[in-house]
């Protein structure tokens, strides 16, 4: 409220992440759509000449990426255990949960720890891709182990024939196949009705909670119709906000603020007031009394007229306190 550069500061750091977060995303994007696309038993599939690991890229139209050293390396049986992995995270969502998780990095860009354990996030969707596609495909985890082992053996010997650079990138990969492969070693099937059913029991458990919270929580903003006097003889101070007795002397509407002159004039000598007179009124606020926005004109003493009409101009059309209602 005293300090309104700290909030331009936060809102332009919020801008920053954006570009640098997202442009990375539409890099990507725009680069596997150039990408060559064959079709895999009826998937349409981009093929990268760079021996990456297969990844998933879009939203509202997922495009699956794989090497093309893969892709002339495997059987069908081992490319459609590929794929299935891949589709298997667009099925649980991951794409719009790593969205999500990116969203949140920008509204909360201040937080480094949502950066630095970025890494652990997305392995945790790793694992539990490679759950349920063990536990869906019907096969061992040691077929499917056998299957980004491949992968990984592969990939090494390919890179051999890349730059350093990319070599290095490579290892990276490489050290997180291994810690894949170990967790795949220790899976056992895990009881799919009990889950269902667990998952079922938290949903609508969250889903009164939500309820509840809806219920009892403010709106986003509510439009405020108080009125408020103040003035200004070396220092502000308020005179009033009390709206009812306000309300008796003072109207307004888009354009005009009306002014009953002699019981306004009278309010203010009962009130002692000198200097200039400020009429705060209108506008909305986010939680009574806490952060909000409302208009205001100047009082001048002086005018015969009975209903005094005092112009303005509104605040509300600001896109800043446009963005202020929607958040």
């Amino acid at each position: 409220m005293h300090y309104r550069w700290v909030d331009r500061i936060y809102m332009a750091g919020i801008v920053a992440a954006v570009v640098r977060i997202f442009w990375k995303r539409l890099w990507l994007r725009k680069l596997v759509a150039g990408m060559e696309t064959v079709l895999v038993d009826r998937i349409r599939i981009s093929v990268m000449d760079m021996n990456i690991t297969p990844f998933t890229v879009g939203l509202l139209k997922p495009k699956i990426v794989i090497p093309r050293v893969i892709l002339e390396s495997y059987d069908e049986e081992e490319l459609m255990a590929v794929i299935r992995h891949e589709r298997t995270h667009i099925r649980l969502g991951h794409l719009w949960i790593g969205l999500a998780w990116d969203i949140l990095r920008c509204l909360l860009w201040v937080n480094p720890l949502l950066s630095v354990f970025q890494k652990q996030f997305r392995t945790d969707m790793e694992d539990i891709c490679d759950r349920v596609c063990i536990q869906s495909s019907g096969r061992t985890a040691h077929e499917y182990g056998l299957v980004l082992l491949k992968t990984m053996k592969l990939l090494c010997f390919e890179s051999e024939r890349t730059p350093s650079a990319v070599t290095f990138a490579r290892e990276r990969e490489f050290a997180d196949m291994k810690r894949r492969m170990n967790e795949i070693a220790g899976f056992r099937p895990y009881p799919k009705r009990l889950y269902v059913s667990l998952s079922a029991v938290v949903f609508l458990i969250l889903g009164i909670l939500l309820f509840v919270i809806h219920t009892c929580s403010y709106p986003r903003y509510t439009e405020s119709r108080d009125i408020m006097i103040g003035h200004y003889d070396g220092k502000p101070e308020v005179v009033s906000y009390d709206t009812a007795e306000l309300n008796r002397m003072i109207s307004y509407d888009d354009r005009y603020v009306y002014v009953e002159r002699e019981a306004f004039e009278h309010f203010l000598e009962e009130n002692d007031v000198d200097g200039e007179i400020w009429i705060v009124f209108g506008g909305f606020y986010k939680l009574p009394g806490f952060a909000g926005a409302a208009e205001a004109c100047i009082y001048e003493k002086g005018s015969k007229e009975r209903i005094v009409r005092i112009p303005y101009d509104s605040i509300m059309d600001d896109w800043y306190l446009e963005w202020m209602k929607l958040l």
